[in-house]
């Protein structure tokens, strides 16, 4: 087949993702206001009929002659209702695609696609040729309204004047993009204009399934599209002096590029023709009440469903996995393991978890009943729906998944493409679960934090406030807990949620509250990353004031008011800084607002606009050695949209003479979004004596005494009992050894480990290196196997008629490592090893 050849293939996709506009104000108009017409004339109470035809051809040009078609023609009735307000209906629908031996077109067999088209009609606003609403029908499917958008956005002329040439951004099914309308040819009769579209400069056009999560940024003269397709849409459109429209022909040629040379390589044609027929008195389209008002943007939706036949085919694909890896694992396994992945996409919830029980009886693969097991693991995180989260919640909480396998599926919920209200239903459980939620709080809150960037309302909604509730009584108003680590996890999972408002007041308290661990306040700080900027600063702005603050704080504390700065709060901060008397405080904030007027940043914009003209006391700029700094690293470009940052904190306390903690941000700006790939940080308190014990045994410092009593503690370069006099005197204390790390992945909470120093002490007893040894000395085999659908993604983008070209890319992976040896354990010692290993990839 073509289509699969290429990598990409044609299908009329069912769409969900919509933009709804403010309600009308009457349940039987589209429209909410009439422009004055100077261009178009259409005639109340007529109906004018158009004859419609779409021909889509793909085909890999220049390697060979095959091509698959799709013919689409229609009867277009526009039926005037009155002077702003239409009704589409489109009649004698005929659907046709290549023979299966490509010699010609043969009717499709898509019955229910020419009924959907043919049930409704859609209503929708005419603002004297622009089409500025559509209202589609509570009952109208989505393939058929996108369809619909086409057949309009044929049928729009969005010029104010026809006298003259015109440049703008039009909104069609293609999306929002530049467009140059210009006069081919005026005659007495009609009047003939060319439109031509810029596609890679088109937003709210393409839609990518992937786990890569990114923010959309707009930006003057900037590529907005992925350019993985080169192409051109052109149209010429007749308008007669009658001020009608009587012939549209558009053509959009789209190249995939990675595989294109010149002229050659994989290529979609469409073509598009609306032409004019008759006019007929009156109207005959049965419009419903008007619900919904939408736009001409084409609605994206990959979602699919079982058909019944989808289970048993996901258990015949198992089957034969288990078949072919009874003794190694063939080629191709990967391909196998893709096919299962893409059809449990489609089970319910229901059959998935009939398969799951299955499996877990070991019904099957009676020879193979281990490794039919890891596949079906290996593949339920890859699956990505509601069924799949359903099931992995179930067997996490039944105990029938534990250890490295379910630390992989939770962290799978960081990656979800397409959040949903009940993926937060199953998902909610794990954070209510003692035994779960603390390796389940970061995943859980970065699935609604997706969740709820779709749906604005939904710290209403009865399962998120279970969630949050849940962390609002694990921080107990102001973080006193004798698990000092289920704290902290719920402060850094404040800060993925994003709408954490409500419970700003637990974070006041835990971070004023003077006799908590630093590491608690410093963290309640920094989970203000999670809270709105509704809600103002004051306890921050407070602690950053105070100079009797520890400087690690009071960092923390200034970073979390720069979350949302305006003018007010840079002022303060400015006043502070002139009066500043605590050396790394002061270097930090200055380096950080100098960077601040320097940033290509595009989300800091605002401040460095503020900050351009303010005049910074240079006294603050020190020793980079040793002083709190701020260190960014910026570009943009406007003409290709395209830049990228790297940022980061180093603090420093004047407890200690090493640095408390470090953090590096990088993010990218790529085609209309901004990508923040990582961040990854950590903090260290307490290793001073460490160091000091380091540097005493060190040749180059000499003339210390011997420590006495605990040796970690104890500076041998210096002199015991002057040490011993200055602690008396001064009363210092020392703080206890911790340390902690954390990861995030586009801007969420992927992973964080507190340890403490008795953890710190046992990582060695954590690598289970012992049992490791003494496994292969006993000669016992180690078996290892992980399949993984590493890259999944799919673009969608719409052509010109309305219906979607899909781009997919994906990678699969089998790995399957076997090692068998003998280790002398007797005669190992530091010059002498006998082992005997075979190791199977």
């Amino acid at each position: 087949m073509v289509a699969a050849a290429i990598l990409f293939f044609f299908a009329v996709v069912p769409a969900s993702l919509s933009n709804p506009l403010a309600a009308p104000r009457f349940r039987d108009q589209c429209s909410d206001h009439c422009t004055a017409s100077s261009n178009f004339n259409y005639e109340t109470g007529k109906t004018y009929e158009y004859d419609y035809e779409v021909l889509t051809t793909t085909s890999m040009h220049g390697a060979s002659d095959d091509q698959a078609q799709i013919k689409v023609t229609a009867t277009a009735n526009i039926h005037v209702i009155s002077k702003c307000e239409m009704a589409l209906t489109l009649s004698s629908v005929q659907i046709k695609h290549t023979s299966p031996d490509r010699s010609q077109l043969t009717a499709a067999d898509d019955w229910t696609f020419k009924a959907a088209l043919e049930r409704n009609a859609l209503r929708f606003s005419f603002q004297d040729g622009l089409v500025d609403d559509v209202c589609p029908s509570d009952q109208d499917e989505a393939t058929s309204l996108n369809f619909k958008r086409g057949v309009l956005s044929a049928f729009q002329n969005s010029m104010t004047q026809h006298a003259q040439e015109e440049t703008m951004r039009e909104i069609d099914v293609s999306g929002a993009c530049p467009t140059e309308y210009s006069i081919h040819q005026r005659g007495w009769k009609a009047t003939q204009f060319t439109k031509v579209k810029d596609l890679l400069g088109c937003t709210d056009r393409q839609r990518f399934t992937t786990a890569l999560q990114a923010t959309p940024f707009r930006a003057p003269d900037a590529i907005q599209s992925l350019p993985l397709l080169k192409g051109d849409q052109k149209c010429t459109q007749t308008v007669s002096k009658q001020g009608h429209v009587t012939l549209t022909q558009c053509m959009e040629s789209l190249v995939f590029r990675p595989f294109s040379k010149k002229e050659s390589g994989a290529r979609t044609h469409t073509s598009q023709t609306l032409s004019h027929v008759n006019i007929r008195p009156g109207i005959t389209a049965q419009t419903d009440d008007v619900n919904r008002h939408t736009s001409l943007v084409f609605e994206h939706d990959t979602g699919s469903s079982s058909d019944g036949q989808t289970m048993y085919e996901t258990r015949e694909k198992l089957a034969e996995l288990c078949r072919i890896t009874v003794e190694e694992i063939p080629a191709e396994v990967p391909s196998l393991f893709t096919d299962m992945v893409y059809l449990m996409r489609r089970l319910t919830g229901a059959e998935f978890m009939s398969i799951a029980e299955g499996v877990l009886r070991g019904n099957m693969c009676d020879n193979n009943k281990d490794r039919a097991k890891k596949f079906f693991y290996d593949a339920i995180p890859m699956v990505g729906t509601s069924s799949s989260v359903q099931v992995m919640v179930e067997l996490l909480l039944s105990g029938d998944v534990s250890g490295a396998q379910a630390q992989l599926w939770l962290k799978s919920l960081h990656f979800l493409p397409d959040a949903t209200e009940e993926m937060v239903v199953h998902a909610k459980r794990l954070v209510l679960s003692d035994e779960l939620r603390m390796s389940a709080l970061l995943p859980v809150t970065t699935l609604v934090s997706h969740y709820c960037k779709k749906s604005p309302d939904c710290s209403s909604n009865d399962n998120v406030k279970l969630i949050t509730d849940a962390i609002e009584t694990i921080l107990g108003g102001d973080c006193q807990s004798s698990e000092q680590g289920l704290v902290l996890m719920a402060l850094r999972s404040v800060g993925n949620l994003g709408f954490a408002d409500h419970l700003v007041r637990s974070l006041e308290e835990c971070a004023k509250k003077e006799d908590l661990p630093t590491i608690t306040r410093v963290t309640a700080l920094q989970a203000y990353r999670g809270v709105t900027c509704a809600v103002t600063r004051r306890t921050p702005m407070g602690i950053f004031l105070d100079k009797g603050e520890d400087s690690e704080i009071r960092i923390a504390a200034y970073l979390a008011v720069m979350g949302c700065p305006n003018e007010n709060v840079l002022a303060r901060v400015k006043q502070q800084l002139e009066r500043e008397e605590v050396n790394q405080v002061g270097s930090f904030v200055w380096t950080h607002l100098t960077n601040l007027q320097e940033t290509s940043i595009l989300h800091k914009q605002g401040i460095r606009q503020i900050l351009d003209d303010e005049q910074l006391k240079k006294a603050f700029d020190m020793d980079k050695r040793k002083f709190s700094r701020n260190y960014e690293v910026s570009y943009f470009s406007e003409n290709f949209g395209l830049g990228g940052s790297a940022e980061s904190n180093l603090v420093w306390s004047e407890k200690s003479f090493v640095p408390r903690s470090a953090m590096l941000n990088i993010t990218v700006d790529i085609l209309g979004h901004t990508v923040n790939l990582l961040e990854v940080g950590g903090r260290v308190q307490g290793v001073e004596g460490l160091l000091q014990e380091v540097i005493g045994n060190s040749k180059f410092f000499k003339g210390g005494e011997p420590a006495s009593g605990n040796k970690h503690y104890a500076a041998r370069c210096a002199k015991q009992h002057k040490m011993k006099k200055m602690n008396e005197k001064f009363g210092v204390n020392k703080d206890d050894m911790t340390a902690s790390v954390y990861l995030r992945l586009f801007g969420n909470e992927f992973g964080y480990r507190h340890f403490t120093e008795s953890e710190l002490t046992g990582i060695k007893e954590e690598l289970q290196v012992d049992d490791l040894l003494k496994t292969l000395a006993k000669g016992r085999e180690l078996s290892w196997t992980q399949s993984a659908l590493f890259l999944d993604s799919t673009m969608h983008v719409p052509t010109v008629a309305g219906m979607a070209l899909a781009l997919s890319c994906n990678g699969t992976t089998t790995m399957d490592l076997r090692a068998q040896g003998k280790l002398d354990l007797q005669q190992m010692s530091l010059k002498k090893l006998v082992a005997k290993l075979d190791v199977r990839p």
